[in-house]
């Protein structure tokens, strides 16, 4: 009986959208029609709107047919009449609600941007033109306002640029990733706008070869792998948060061999310190692996 129920609703909100949609595109042709060819007085925008990711869906994509810059342009059809320029308002000066309002009613169909509504970047006033360029045409994938997407990240995360120049960091100097690799900007349903169910989902993404499961688990590398590494860089090996013997020693004080600081030549300072002799620390699938030396 759920399932009909489900299913009557489902077919109920189906037409709801089918006819706003048709709608929606009924009113765009009536404005397409209207407004004049804005191109005859802003012909540098619209040279660089045609090379843009717009201008190239507008021309070769039939869903835009009826677009026009009254789609979001509001007033452009009496700007155009009138040559006043206070009778067109642009995105930016309708605000920034407004201004995301026009950007959704043609990218609400997209996982990407589901959970915009509530996210950090949103609750923090930023708009879509914030980030991203209407008319120009960008080499960088999603019309990306500056150079690339980690160089606009940087842009307001500024406390991360120093990653960038640690000993032991992420590729993204090489442009072998980017924020965008690890977090979504336009939100998500985990902490610190991740790509994944957690943080260890995310890491695992690319070291599979951690996930487990293990026959001998380590406790804080089943609980959050940013117990001992940080993920946008460190002057330590391998990510981690502090020394190995350091970061060891911060729960491991007891022990069956000496593990408190001693002189530099100890084999337990020396080298990689204590993944001398527990070299397999993420876990061991080992029947005598209990300790993670094998």
């Amino acid at each position: 009986m759920s399932n009909v129920r489900t299913s009557s609703l489902f077919n109920r909100l189906w037409t709801t959208v089918a006819l706003a949609f048709a709608l929606s595109l009924a009113l765009a042709t009536t404005v397409a029609a209207e407004v004049p060819a804005c191109a005859e007085c802003h012909a540098d925008l619209a040279t660089a709107f045609s090379g843009s990711h717009h201008g190239k869906a507008f021309a070769h994509d039939d869903a835009y047919a009826s677009a026009s810059c009254e789609s979001c342009h509001n007033g452009a059809a009496k700007h155009a009449e009138t040559g006043e320029a206070d009778d067109v308002q642009t995105p930016r000066e309708a605000g920034t609600l407004a201004s995301n309002a026009v950007c959704s009613s043609c990218h609400n169909n997209n996982e990407q941007h589901a959970f915009w509504s509530g996210s950090a970047h949103e609750a923090s006033g930023l708009g879509c033109i914030d980030c991203h360029s209407v008319h120009t045409a960008q080499v960088e994938r999603r019309g990306i306002v500056m150079t690339g997407t980690t160089q606009l990240c940087l842009s307001c995360h500024t406390t991360m640029n120093v990653a960038m120049t640690q000993r032991s960091r992420h590729p993204l100097r090489e442009g072998q990733m980017d924020c965008a690799s690890c977090h979504n900007p336009h939100g998500g349903l985990s902490e610190k706008l991740i790509k994944a169910d957690s943080v260890n989902d995310l890491c695992y993404g690319c070291h599979q070869e951690k996930r487990g499961p293990f026959l001998w688990e380590h406790s804080p590398v089943r609980e959050d792998c940013q117990t001992c590494h940080d993920p946008h860089g460190s002057n330590n090996t391998d990510l981690l948060v502090a020394r190995t013997s350091q970061l060891c020693e911060s729960c491991h004080l007891q022990g069956r061999h000496q593990t408190v600081a001693g002189l530099d030549s100890s084999m337990w300072n020396t080298n990689r310190s204590c993944l001398n002799c527990h070299s397999q620390i993420h876990g061991s699938n080992h029947p005598s692996g209990p300790l993670f030396q094998r």
